[in-house]
């Protein structure tokens, strides 16, 4: 293997245009990850709309640019009356809060199961001081769980042991 030719390239399979776009799309995202860090607003907490200046992307790039920053909505101005490349909206609702607060519980979870040795078989109960109840589906489809109850600290039993102790 290492004494192999790399094969030659073939400039005519690329794709001068979307190598552009991420260009673009790569600079929007630098400038919104460095404005939530001026904010000391994590990744994992959702905002909800980026504005961005310059080319408009397509659709589907402006979709993989709202996953990357964890916004809902992304919104393309032609022409900036502003230097930025993008604008955050930092305003964290009530809702986007508790949104994050339910992240944030997953990858506590997560790493519960993880510490466990839990494998994506293992069904779990979880046992919480409290949790927002808008997104608790998506706590237990998120963590593999059947039920959430309130508990003193956060603690995970698997349903096996539930089973054996009936």
């Amino acid at each position: 293997v290492h004494l192999s030719s790399f094969p030659e390239e073939d400039k005519s399979l690329l794709n001068t245009q979307l190598t552009e776009d991420m260009k673009i799309l790569r600079q929007i995202v630098e400038a919104a990850h460095s404005k939530r860090k001026e904010a000391n607003i994590k990744l994992r907490q959702p905002l909800s709309k980026l504005t961005y200046f310059g080319k408009k992307l397509s659709q589907e790039l402006e979709s993989v640019m709202a996953s990357e920053l964890n916004v809902k909505t992304c919104e393309h101005i032609e022409n900036p009356k502003s230097v930025d490349k993008a604008i955050l909206d930092i305003n964290v609702t009530e809702e986007l809060a508790q949104e994050g607060m339910a992240r944030d519980l997953i990858r506590e979870i997560q790493q519960l199961r993880k510490a466990q040795n839990l494998t994506l078989n293992d069904k779990t109960n979880i046992f919480a001081p409290n949790w927002p109840v808008k997104f608790e589906r998506q706590i237990l489809t998120g963590t593999l769980s059947v039920s959430i109850t309130k508990g003193t600290e956060l603690k995970l039993q698997k349903i096996n042991e539930v089973n054996k102790s009936s």
